[in-house]
């Protein structure tokens, strides 16, 4: 019997609170991203300072997002 897995949306730790000023403007459309986006396996090394740290995680997707990263030239 197959079971379900769950993993978390990026959304649950990419927070519009986090995001700059600037990009207040697109807040909606890049929750809506994140929302689709899923990852799991998520490491995180923190210095003992607390002045800089490494994140890595695994992405999941569920559907196809169609988004075009600028300056590609369409690599996607």
């Amino acid at each position: 019997m197959p079971t379900n897995i769950f993993y978390p949306p990026l959304s649950n730790i990419v927070l519009p609170s986090d995001w700059p000023e600037e990009l207040s403007f697109i807040e909606d459309g890049l929750t809506v991203v994140l929302d689709k986006i899923y990852f799991n396996q998520l490491h995180k090394d923190i210095s003992p300072s607390g002045d800089s740290a490494f994140y890595k995680l695994n992405l999941q997707l569920d559907e196809s997002l169609n988004i075009t990263i600028p300056a590609t030239n369409g690599l996607l």
